[in-house]
């Protein structure tokens, strides 16, 4: 009789055996190193994408604040070189109107000693006759002025469709006086304006425009200068006209505006009438009564422009006063300038 094999395992429920439980546990554990290090890798790459980020944004705005700085030390570098330019430019004004004074004194003192001994020895027709040929010098130097601003503008060729046959620029009226010299008080300063000379360099300057439609004016604007400190700004109008089976080209002078080029010009009153100064340098060979000032007062100088005139006055001249508010620059037009002679 065969005896059944009895099993080596034990079949008892619950009674694993103890691999089976070490196997459990490795497993286990496995699963939490897998979600340890998933979490983890999740963080890392978290803080790895912002990171560059917040670099990025202090990279920009250094960036931004490097450009303004360069920009602020841009623009003060240029204030700083116009600033010199201008001292420069100025230094220069001065140092080239000390040394007209000074030729302007030498001339009229030696001048005047030469007039004076030269009048001594003179009888009273010969002092008539004197002054009659000082008289016909002036009128002389106006003519060869004249003359000039006459060629200047013959010599002007017209365009090919138009036939020109007088070329008459209508000239600046000005009612009050035939002959005026201009000064201008600002600041308390005085300074010549160059009126007649800017006026003779626009006569030689100007260019005919072409003129197709002879029933239409054509506007031009000239720039002159600068001319002792000052620009000119001219507006011509330019027209064909038609007169006994006669055509030709004239223009007039709309306006004219005198700008000042070079800023902090002229001296003070005292300075300007005293011996050399201003004043003597540009009157002191004129004769009062064929010429009248024209002194073009600012707001700031009002209460010395009485002062001004005075001294003026005490030279035998006749002076035209006229008021211009702050900024405003020189003007004039064809319906002449605006004054009351006092």
């Amino acid at each position: 009789m065969r005896r059944a094999r009895t099993p080596d395992t034990d079949e008892t429920p619950g009674g694993d055996s103890f691999l089976d439980i070490v196997a459990n546990i490795v497993g286990i554990l496995v699963l939490l190193v897998v979600v340890i290090g998933v979490r983890a890798s999740r963080e890392v790459f978290v803080a790895t994408e912002q990171r560059p980020t917040e670099e990025l944004e202090s990279v920009e705005e250094l960036r931004k604040q490097t450009l303004t700085a360069i920009g602020e030390a841009r623009s003060r570098q240029r204030e700083l070189r116009e600033n010199a330019e201008n001292a420069l430019a100025t230094s220069l004004e001065s140092q080239r109107r000390e040394r007209e004074r000074a030729e302007g004194v030498h001339y009229v003192t030696k001048l005047r000693a030469e007039l004076d001994e030269a009048r001594e020895v003179l009888t009273m027709n010969d002092r008539e006759t004197h002054d009659t040929h000082n008289a016909l010098a002036q009128a002389q130097i106006t003519l060869d002025r004249l003359t000039a601003e006459q060629i200047a503008l013959a010599s002007v060729e017209p365009e090919p469709d138009v036939e020109t046959v007088v070329v008459a620029p209508t000239p600046i009226v000005d009612g009050k006086a035939d002959r005026t010299i201009s000064f201008r008080l600002k600041g308390d300063r005085l300074v010549y304006v160059p009126v007649n000379e800017i006026e003779v360099e626009l006569a030689k300057s100007v260019r005919l425009p072409t003129l197709t439609d002879p029933t239409k004016t054509v506007i031009t604007h000239e720039t002159v200068g600068p001319i002792e400190g000052f620009r000119g700004e001219a507006d011509l109008a330019w027209r064909v006209r038609s007169r006994g089976g006669r055509v030709g080209v004239t223009s007039q002078v709309g306006r004219l505006i005198l700008r000042e080029a070079t800023p902090l010009r002229g001296e003070s009153l005292d300075t300007a009438f005293g011996q050399g100064g201003y004043v003597d340098s540009r009157l002191g060979l004129l004769n009062p009564e064929n010429f009248v000032v024209r002194l073009i007062v600012y707001a700031d100088s009002f209460e010395s422009s009485n002062e001004a005139s005075q001294k003026f006055r005490e030279r035998g001249f006749r002076v035209a006063q006229s008021l211009k508010s702050d900024g405003a620059p020189i003007g004039f037009s064809s319906s002449g300038y605006q004054a009351v002679t006092q």
